[in-house]
């Protein structure tokens, strides 16, 4: 994988990571989502197509994060829990 592909595999994740923090997700959610997100786009980037191909199969970014709260909702807080 070239240097190109790295950082358009890294962007998305970023991309990604500020949806999530824009839904309130929690710093060890957030995470794990991003770890499971740049390992399936590391295995799709060896398929034809490429990293570019595989971020573009992704679609919207701010969707897949808003549908991927909303599939998972963070556990409850308790009022003045930190």
């Amino acid at each position: 994988m070239n240097l190109s592909d790295r950082l358009r595999i890294e962007r998305a994740v970023q991309t990604y990571d500020w949806w999530l923090s824009w839904h309130s997700a929690r710093a060890r959610r957030r995470r794990e989502l991003r770890r499971e997100l740049r390992a399936n786009l590391v295995a799709a980037a060896a398929e034809p197509g490429g990293a570019r191909g595989a971020v573009t199969g992704l679609g919207d970014l701010r969707s897949l994060a808003t549908e991927t709260i909303a599939a998972d909702p963070p556990a409850r807080q308790w009022p003045g829990a930190l």
